[in-house]
């Protein structure tokens, strides 16, 4: 904040604690595709449409820009998991791809939202609660818990 932006890019340690929290690894990417992604990352980080704001709930926050640099690198055809609050934050967007390309999100400011995709199965977000239904490797998501049901396979 000090600096006029929620964004800070510096080298760091990657995979570090986060509030005492030990992190899952949602992608893994080598060679020319970890080479392809991090060549985009710095421009969309600088084009970020949400850098000067920055809210924990309903967003934009740091799951938001997470989601939009997903959405904007092709090679990233993932998606964070239900515990993300703020992933479904589209800012004055209310329809747009899902990041795999496979379905669609409708969203009413991060508060109210649908999701429907291939792979994303179906998720309905409820005052930023995501719950859902994945359905290409069956598993229920819920908030605060995660997934329930086989591990998510859409890497």
């Amino acid at each position: 904040r000090r600096l006029g932006t929620a964004i800070d890019m510096k080298e760091d340690i990657p995979d570090r604690l986060w509030f005492d929290s030990t992190p899952s690894v949602l992608y893994d990417a080598r060679g020319k595709r970890a080479t392809s992604i991090i060549k985009q990352l710095k421009p969309l980080i600088q084009n970020y449409p949400y850098k000067d704001k920055y809210r924990v709930y309903p967003g934009p926050n740091s799951n938001t820009f997470v989601t939009y640099l997903i959405r904007n690198i092709d090679e990233l055809d993932i998606e964070l998991p239900s515990t993300a609050i703020g992933k479904g934050y589209l800012g004055d967007q209310f329809l747009v791809k899902t990041a795999s390309n496979t379905g669609v999100t409708f969203s009413l400011f991060g508060l109210l939202g649908v999701t429907l995709g291939a792979m994303e199965g179906l998720e309905v977000n409820i005052f930023g609660l995501h719950f859902g239904v994945d359905l290409w490797t069956p598993a229920l998501s819920v908030p605060i818990i995660g997934r329930i049901g086989f591990p998510d396979s859409g890497q």
